[in-house]
């Protein structure tokens, strides 16, 4: 069984998520979402986010970051992240999702 540790939303340098502002309201999923930007923090790692959130429930629903030009921890200036609240739907990743550019 994989076992994911918590994730803190402020770490030692500060708060992982600044500067947030609702861009708008839409629809993902069939479902209204508010879409939120914010810059994002984690260690040496910066770079400027949109938040997808459920308006209903409140439930973070997809994530796209978009690296600065300095050190990033994974290969792509970009990355996507899609949550998924099925319980019936959610699998263990492979490897990749969880091997060398983790950086929990």
């Amino acid at each position: 069984m994989l076992v994911r540790t918590p994730i803190t939303t402020v770490t030692e340098v500060g708060p992982v998520l600044t500067d947030c502002k609702l861009i708008s309201y839409e629809r993902y999923r069939k479902t209204n979402v508010g879409l939120f930007s914010a810059r994002w923090h984690r260690g040496p790692y910066h770079a400027s986010i949109r938040i997808w959130i459920s308006a209903t429930d409140r439930v973070v629903l997809k994530t796209e970051r978009f690296f600065d030009p300095a050190p990033k921890p994974f290969p792509a200036q970009t990355v996507m992240d899609f949550f998924e609240t099925d319980r019936d739907k959610i699998a263990v990743p492979d490897e990749f999702a969880v091997g060398e550019f983790s950086f929990q």
